[in-house]
């Protein structure tokens, strides 16, 4: 029910901008539960017949929660075994309800193949695969943006960030895989996944160290290509302004080979290709990491590799070697 209509001060008072009426607000009263509370002046409001202070007023002023002949839930929480009177409102989970989002959210995370199964029966394969390409399409765009670049936290919102990391961080029982570990078959999966993806461009290794990194367009293949060391673009620079060079490619070849009898994939660094048809592939390493375990068993399935596909010769350049090049 209206009971007055306010007139509220000016922000700009005193200014030129003080032109038209003044701004309104309005004092109302809950049909509901009788409390006086106060709006915005809208026409809609002014010209509304009842007005409620909350959702639950107006609710419980429509005939309650089976107003309107809506069916109603005698049930219970599933957290905290509250008992729960609910209008039905479309399709009811099978495993119940929940009284509030707390209980709901320490529901959903004791029981995640529920919500898991469910999300997995609302899309086909077919449909998964329309909605990556989609969204690997649209990020492949050059104008995409990410929706937070050029944007900061507050450093309201970075404190309640480090305080929910403190509270809920994922370490010892509340990591889901706590006491657990990947068989080798899901290990070897893993590893193929993600070096496909690298072969393919679908993901872009940032590495774990302090080195120069960033983009480089190449102007004789167009590719752009994430450098990871100032090494790396050095090479890439070379490559594009030898004229021997008639295309080279960076992290497109994937290598199997074993290491402590697991399957590895190793994505050697340039593939090159010359005008007298030779064909080489090029690895960029320190020379102190050369004798290492891991390495060693890399150079030989890639000169294995290079026998069986007609590939002239393998390289691992190291800063001696890049030089003799003139490549630094």
């Amino acid at each position: 029910m209206l009971v007055e209509i306010k007139i509220l001060p000016r922000k700009n008072e005193g200014t030129t901008k003080n032109s038209g009426n003044p701004p309104r607000g309005l004092v109302l009263k809950c049909d509901g539960c009788g409390s006086l509370f106060e709006k915005k002046w809208l026409k809609e409001i002014f010209e509304a017949k009842k007005h409620y202070c909350k959702i639950q007023c107006h609710y419980a002023n429509r005939g309650g929660i089976g107003g309107y002949g809506a069916e109603v839930l005698e049930t219970h929480c599933l957290v905290c075994e509250k008992p729960i009177r609910a209008r039905k409102v479309g399709n009811v989970r099978k495993w119940g309800k929940t009284c509030s989002r707390k209980c709901y959210g320490t529901f959903r995370a004791n029981n995640p193949e529920l919500y898991e199964n469910n999300t997995l029966m609302m899309h086909t394969e077919e449909s998964w695969k329309k909605i990556r390409e989609s969204i690997q399409e649209r990020m492949a765009q050059p104008d995409w943006v990410p929706g937070f670049k050029g944007k900061n936290h507050t450093e309201e919102s970075k404190e309640k960030l480090r305080e929910a990391k403190r509270l809920n961080h994922l370490v010892g029982e509340k990591n889901g895989m706590f006491g657990k570990r990947h068989s080798d078959v899901s290990r070897n999966r893993m590893s193929e996944v993600r070096t496909l993806r690298m072969v393919d461009g679908s993901i872009k290794p940032r590495g774990n160290n302090n080195h120069m990194s960033g983009h480089f367009t190449s102007e004789k293949t167009g590719l752009v290509c994430r450098y990871r060391s100032s090494w790396e673009l050095a090479t890439m620079e070379y490559l594009d302004r030898d004229d021997n060079v008639s295309s080279w490619n960076y992290e497109c070849l994937r290598i199997p080979y074993y290491y402590e009898n697991n399957k590895r994939w190793y994505v050697p660094d340039f593939f090159v290709e010359f005008s007298d048809g030779r064909k080489e592939i090029w690895e960029i390493k320190p020379k102190q990491f050369i004798d290492a375990d891991a390495n060693k068993l890399k150079s030989e399935a890639a000169q294995k590799f290079c026998l069986e596909n007609g590939i002239s010769n393998y390289y691992v350049l190291t800063r001696e070697e890049l030089i003799s090049r003139e490549i630094l």
